[in-house]
């Protein structure tokens, strides 16, 4: 298992654009989503720990986000980790999006948790709330990989 730093999450004011995300774990039953608010100016290792924290991951797992076909993550190169991935610390949302609707992101390598994150708007920043905000969300999504899983996966 990779030990990752974590990386934290601060609530924060913004004047950058605000997205709406619903992230979804993929081919599980019941489903398994989140709605959450972001800001556009959110860099890519932050938007991590905000997906890791809203599905309720531990975290100390490699991830990756695959985003119009680059990959973003931390690559550990001591782990045999050959890919072509691009620090997600180096990029924010909005630059890596662009006008895409939705892209993937991968937790735990292993057993290769797949959510797909949608775009469901991008909005004015409101000056009374701070970000990210949890809107919504069905089901939880703990795991137990070692047992068996409380989310059964479709494939």
């Amino acid at each position: 298992m990779a030990t990752t730093q974590k990386t934290p999450v601060r609530a924060v004011k913004t004047a950058a654009p605000v997205y709406q995300l619903k992230i979804e774990l993929v081919d599980v039953q019941p489903e398994v989503w989140r709605r959450v608010l972001v800001p556009g100016s959110i860099r890519l290792s932050v938007l991590h720990a905000v997906v890791l924290r809203s599905m309720g991951w531990q975290g100390g797992h490699l991830h990756e986000f695959t985003i119009a076909g680059e990959q973003y993550g931390t690559p550990e190169p001591e782990f045999g980790d050959d890919r072509d991935i691009k620090h997600g610390d180096r990029i924010t949302l909005a630059k890596a999006v662009g006008q895409l609707k939705s892209f993937t992101y991968v937790y735990d390598f292993g057993d290769y948790w797949e959510h797909m994150i949608k775009v469901e708007k991008v909005l004015p920043p409101d000056p009374k709330l701070t970000y990210p905000v949890c809107l919504a969300g069905e089901t939880p999504a703990r795991r137990r990989t070692a047992v068996g899983l409380t989310a059964t996966r479709n494939s």
